[in-house]
């Protein structure tokens, strides 16, 4: 009974200190002199990073021009900048009657 009961304190004991195995007096390894041996391997790596630029411009798309031909009012869209002046092409049809 006893023994046992000092048996199991003693290890209890003992794991609780903490262990040093120092090899102060340890030979040299045979293979110590030779340079060590490293697995080195190389991959690609790849890094990617998201950036999102937002520009904002304003660009003219056309020009809507309005203008009058004898007494009435006509609106069209141009490419170009009319200016002050608008050059129009006239139809002139004869009038059933």
């Amino acid at each position: 009974g006893a023994t046992v009961v000092g048996a199991i304190i003693g290890s209890a004991i003992a794991n609780e200190k903490p262990h040093h195995n120092h090899r102060r007096h340890r030979r040299p390894d045979k293979h110590q002199s030779r340079p060590a041996r490293r697995h080195v391997q190389s991959r690609p790596v790849e890094r990617c990073t998201t950036q999102v630029v937002t520009e904002y411009r304003q660009e003219i798309s056309g020009y809507q021009v309005t203008y009058r031909y004898k007494g009435q009012t006509f609106t069209t869209r141009t490419d170009r900048d009319p200016g002050d002046r608008i050059p129009v092409r006239i139809n002139i049809r004869p009038i059933n009657r």
